[in-house]
């Protein structure tokens, strides 16, 4: 299921074993054993999916939070939501609650 600003996101993190260093998070899945470190607006973006959340909503919050404009803000966290898609770490729902 393709991401937009209206998809409701959630992390999936039943095989993940995660530690917060500073403003960054390192995280390991134990099914694979590949381990993933986040910087400190991914670390953001994970926290927020730790319940419900639109992308919209997640990008207000991260205007809100850093210097970044709207476009750019956008663009990378769809781009940064595609990647935790791929690897099976979110569940997107369409606005009508069906999820992939």
């Amino acid at each position: 299921m393709q991401i937009t600003l209206n998809s409701r996101l959630r992390r999936i993190d039943k095989d993940l074993l995660s530690s917060s260093m500073a403003d960054e998070t390192v995280m390991m899945n134990v099914s694979s054993g590949d381990y993933l470190g986040l910087n400190e607006v991914a670390t953001t973006i994970w926290g927020l999916l730790e319940e419900e959340i639109t992308t919209q909503e997640i990008c207000t919050k991260l205007l809100d939070a850093y210097d970044i404009d709207e476009e750019s803000c956008i663009k990378r966290t769809l781009t940064f939501l595609e990647e935790l898609q791929g690897e099976k770490m979110i569940t997107v729902m369409d606005s009508n609650g069906d999820s992939n």
